[in-house]
């Protein structure tokens, strides 16, 4: 877990939408039971607890969405990369390349 303040996206830190409607959720749970125990709980408070809990999951849903995109950034710039470097080693050492490729270690 990084802290906010560093570079970098903040669904990575603490500070992520999952981390921060999970403890509003969690306060609203301890609130609700508190309530709960001295009576019933007013329809307001139940609901604000639905609301909640749906933010919680679709911040959760949110976050995994950007983490993919995350991933799927990384893998493009990878293989951009290896198409590089397999252009570079193709035109730098041509007879080894050649011979790599007819032995079968290559793709």
């Amino acid at each position: 877990m990084e802290h906010p303040w560093n570079k970098g996206p903040r669904y990575r830190s603490w500070a992520s939408d999952r981390f921060i409607a999970g403890a509003v959720l969690i306060v609203l749970v301890v609130v609700v039971g508190a309530v709960d125990v001295f009576g019933e709980p007013s329809n307001y408070l139940i609901g604000l607890l639905g609301t909640a809990a749906g933010t919680f999951f679709g911040a959760l849903s949110s976050d995994k969405a950007k983490r993919d995109a995350d991933v799927a950034q990384i893998a493009r710039q990878a293989k951009r990369k290896a198409d590089d470097l397999e252009t570079l080693a193709r035109r730098e050492h041509p007879d080894t390349y050649d011979r790599y490729l007819e032995e079968g270690d290559g793709s």
